[in-house]
């Protein structure tokens, strides 16, 4: 039991740390590629509102 209170202690911190460091990586990616996909999407939206309208009015 002795072994596994310092495990436990030993551990945790270590496992925390580490969590925490990947949740803020995976958050900065995340909102990276969030905001890349949503930029390529609203040029995606302009384009496509651009070739729609010249279309249409010839």
């Amino acid at each position: 039991m002795k072994l596994l209170k310092i495990f436990s202690s030993y551990i945790k911190p270590v496992l925390l740390i580490t969590g925490g460091v990947l949740m803020e990586i995976s958050a900065i990616g995340l909102t990276g590629w969030l905001f890349g996909i949503g930029f390529l999407g609203i040029e995606m939206i302009v384009l496509a509102f651009m070739i729609n309208y010249s279309d249409n009015h010839k």
